[in-house]
């Protein structure tokens, strides 16, 4: 699995393996938004999505994500 995260304009590269901890709350939560964003995506195969709808669009267009590692 390969997916790209967007936190304060920085956007990383991120592929599994990799272990996430949360509480049962914000895991239903996470399923929650997955499964509505699935959904959403009918005409395209893949697109970003707010994981927290606080969370504003803040990663410029256009720029390749970093390796987690940088």
């Amino acid at each position: 699995m390969k997916m790209v995260i967007s936190y304060k304009g920085v956007s990383r590269h991120l592929e599994t393996p990799f272990a996430l901890c949360m509480g049962m709350n914000d895991l239903d939560d996470l399923i929650s938004t997955l499964q509505s964003a699935r959904a959403g995506m009918i005409d395209s195969t893949y697109g970003w999505m707010r994981i927290d709808p606080s969370h504003p669009s803040d990663s410029p267009p256009n720029t390749p994500p970093r390796q987690w590692e940088e």
